[in-house]
């Protein structure tokens, strides 16, 4: 099972527009640069998709949007979670200090980033359904019947922050993405 190599190179240009367009949503939201640190499109298993719920911690905050064939996840450790909700909220603080509810902008932030995504992939697939997000949890059997991963991590150093956006596909999604 799986797709030719041609086709994962393919897929492969499609998701990396989509990584490159949250750099920039993220540059605009924040003022600074943000650079793709990581960025891979693979077969997953239910080892590394564990792995990616646990990333970042405990306290790491999380969204959760689901689509026909696919989800994503959208990952801040605490401390950039907070700080990139502080400046997207209250004009550009450099601190943490003062946001006591960071769950409804982090949600804003990443549906904007996984929207920078859905940009790329409607042009193969139309038009697409995403859920809202949610916090709460998604069971890692769930998204290991989803068999191809796309993980970007992204950072801006400026701030000293960091994120990762997951998306999860089946296997008939990610081969009418690759042509």
């Amino acid at each position: 099972a799986g797709i030719s190599e041609a086709k994962t190179r393919r897929l492969r240009q499609l998701l990396e527009e989509g990584a490159t367009r949250c750099a920039g949503s993220l540059a605009k939201m924040s003022r600074v640069e943000w650079t793709l640190e990581e960025f891979s499109v693979g077969e997953t298993s239910r080892e590394r998709v564990e792995a990616l719920l646990s990333a970042y911690g405990p306290d790491a905050c999380r969204n959760f949007f689901t689509m026909r064939g696919g989800a994503f996840l959208v990952a801040f450790p605490r401390r950039s979670g907070m700080l990139l909700a502080n400046r997207f909220s209250t004009g550009f603080a450099e601190t943490i200090d003062g946001v006591l509810k960071p769950g409804p902008t982090l949600a804003e932030i990443s549906n904007i980033l996984v929207n920078a995504f859905i940009t790329s992939l409607a042009k193969d697939l139309g038009d697409i359904v995403v859920s809202p997000p949610k916090a709460e949890g998604t069971a890692a059997g769930e998204l290991a019947a989803l068999s191809v991963l796309c993980l970007t991590r992204l950072r801006a150093k400026a701030l000293s922050c960091e994120l990762a956006v997951a998306i999860l596909l089946e296997p008939s999604v990610a081969a009418r993405l690759a042509g």
